[in-house]
């Protein structure tokens, strides 16, 4: 294996530490390409200066030998930083010069010493959170230690959005360049379980998250994944990193069976729609299918109720400036199988200002009664093994297994002629000629599974 998302042992911090075990890892391969970008890095290379021993600070009265060198540099490690870290997502690196990270294959811009040299630099000056790694196996049974977490501080994010670097800009401030190679899996890494976490004090015990081997009747998924490898192991790709993929389930085949892309600059999170959208597949350009409200059409399907209509955020009373809020709460309301009542800490500040989520539960149900008994999507023999406080966590991975089993469905066929395409957990990316292959393919798979059709929105 060569990427980690391991779980960080007790700390001595108050960060989540779900969010810090799910950090992907640091990409290196984007640098500043905007006039805000290039002078934030720039101050930013300035201020290390008197940080960087005893050569940098002897050379403060005279020539700056290194200022090209150290722009670079602090321009990479920042454009990695600042490209989802605006919005307060965390990064892992490996601390060691000897882990996966840092191998020479990877060609990195950056080498070891040079970046931790900096990143301690930019921590005196307060610019990073930071919390150190720890030797252990992650969640997946691999060993590999002693990958830090980092992100922008409050501090370097005031200044970014002071040069004019916000969230919104940061897929033209941040350009990917040089997309870190990932090293194929083996077979048996193709497909994953963990087993199904346990509560302590009403919340998920992280530690439980353990590896377990694949149940029976699982060799379906284990030759989907190693045609779909194969398949894309002949083609070419553009603007991201080559993909290499791993199907993830939970406790069993019914829960969980999302297909992730793995590494920093990968085409599911790595990089933004805008990025996505430039890439190519064996020369060709490509194209977006999503399932419209994918689990809500779903989940309405499984519950014998009528399709969504019209907009399907729009609830009776709330007006057009809450739909961002509708959409989140839909989110909390699939991963927890229960309504929220409580805005988390990560929710948008113009989100939690604007509503409070007790006010769209009588709208939501208003609109779509048969959600009072969502616990109903789960069949009764898996209701019957889960254990009680457990399954309303459970709806929600019922329904991402109902969900992924659409889109392997719909995968295969686009693969049996002979089309190229990639997962996107709610949608396919596909290339352009595929489209109406696609189209159909995805119908044919609501059909099969759902005896009704979703709308599919293609982009």
């Amino acid at each position: 294996m060569t990427e980690e998302r391991p779980q960080l042992s007790v700390p001595s911090h108050n960060h989540d530490a779900e969010e810090l075990r799910s950090a992907p890892p640091l990409s290196l391969g984007r640098i500043p390409d905007t006039d805000a970008a290039h002078n934030l890095t720039t101050q930013i290379s300035d201020d290390l200066r008197s940080h960087l021993g005893d050569r940098a600070k002897a050379a403060l009265g005279g020539r700056d030998r290194g200022q090209e060198r150290r722009i670079r540099e602090t321009g990479i490690i920042l454009a990695g930083l600042l490209r989802h870290g605006l919005s307060g997502d965390w990064s892992a690196v490996n601390e060691s010069p000897s882990t996966w990270f840092w191998k020479a294959s990877r060609k990195l811009p950056v080498k070891h010493n040079a970046f931790w040299t900096k990143v301690k630099a930019m921590r005196a000056l307060g610019l990073l959170d930071y919390v150190p790694g720890s030797r252990f196996k992650n969640v997946w049974g691999d060993y590999h230690g002693d990958a830090a977490r980092l992100r922008p501080s409050r501090t370097l994010i005031d200044m970014a959005q002071r040069y004019g670097c916000t969230p919104s800009t940061a897929g033209e401030d941040w350009k990917l360049i040089a997309p870190a190679p990932i090293e194929l899996l083996a077979p048996k890494e193709l497909l994953v379980f963990t087993e199904i976490p346990t509560k302590v004090r009403g919340r998920i015990n992280e530690a439980s998250r353990q590896p377990m081997n694949v149940p029976s009747g699982c060799d379906d998924l284990q030759v989907f994944m190693q045609l779909l490898t194969a398949r894309l192991a002949e083609t070419e790709f553009t603007r991201c990193a080559r993909p290499v993929l791993q199907a993830r389930f939970i406790g069993m085949r019914e829960f969980g069976g999302r297909i992730y892309a793995r590494g920093a600059d990968n085409y599911q999170n790595g990089i933004g729609k805008t990025e996505r959208s430039h890439i190519t597949m064996s020369g060709e350009a490509v194209a977006e299918l999503d399932l419209s409200a994918s689990y809500l059409s779903i989940a309405l399907a499984l519950l014998g109720s009528l399709a969504p209509e019209g907009d399907p955020y729009s609830l009776p009373g709330l007006e057009e400036t809450h739909r961002d809020a509708i959409k989140h709460w839909f989110v909390l309301f699939w991963q927890s199988g229960k309504a929220p009542q409580k805005w988390p800490k990560k929710t948008p500040s113009a989100i939690r200002e604007s509503i409070k989520p007790q006010e769209i539960k009588g709208p939501a149900f208003a609109r779509y009664p048969a959600l009072k008994d969502v616990e109903n999507i789960l069949p009764e023999t898996l209701r019957a093994s889960i254990p009680k406080p457990m399954q309303n966590w459970a709806v929600g991975q019922y329904l991402t297994g109902v969900e992924a089993s659409i889109m392997r469905e719909a995968m295969s066929s686009i693969l049996e002629a002979r089309g190229i395409v990639l997962p996107m957990h709610d949608g396919l990316l596909v290339s352009r000629s595929c489209v109406e292959i696609a189209r159909k393919s995805l119908e044919n798979a609501c059909i099969a599974r759902l005896s009704r059709k979703i709308r599919i929105v293609v982009e």
